[in-house]
């Protein structure tokens, strides 16, 4: 899908390739809706903190 082709983009990019995210494949994936101002934002945040935190769920 598009987060496969996306994430095999950028482990072959220069810069991007050479980051923690990216060797490590820490990505959260978030819906266009959960990143735009709306109701969704709420989802988006639920997912960011159980990806940082994930102990405090």
């Amino acid at each position: 899908g598009g987060y496969r082709k996306l994430l095999d983009f950028l482990k072959i990019h220069p810069a991007m390739k050479e980051t923690d995210a990216v060797r490590n494949e820490r990505f959260i994936a978030l819906r266009y809706a959960e990143l735009t101002p709306g109701p969704a934002n709420i989802e988006g945040i639920g997912k960011i903190a159980r990806a940082m935190h994930p102990e405090a769920f």
